[in-house]
């Protein structure tokens, strides 16, 4: 009787080990993903020109205006619709 009842006190606080090791693990982890990166926060725009062409695109589709869309390609622009051969 005495081995089972050390046999449960050491499974119990084992279970316990580990639990608080998960946790513990899984709180650790999430702090450290949800720090801010170190320059704050701020993403740097990587190419102003490709913001700049998505931008007057964008402007010109909510605009509704066929033309300004059409002056966002180039001449020999290529558009790859999905599954279609290239236009």
């Amino acid at each position: 009787m005495f081995a089972l009842t050390q046999a449960m006190t050491w499974g119990l606080a084992t279970l316990r080990t580990w639990l608080l090791a998960t946790l513990s693990t899984m709180f650790l982890s999430t702090i450290a993903m949800a720090q801010a990166p170190p320059d704050g926060g701020v993403t740097p725009r990587l190419n102003l020109e490709i913001d700049k062409a998505v931008d007057t695109y964008r402007r010109a589709v909510l605009a509704g205006d066929a033309r300004a869309i059409a002056a966002t390609y180039a001449d020999d622009g290529i558009e790859l619709p999905a599954g279609q051969p290239p236009v």
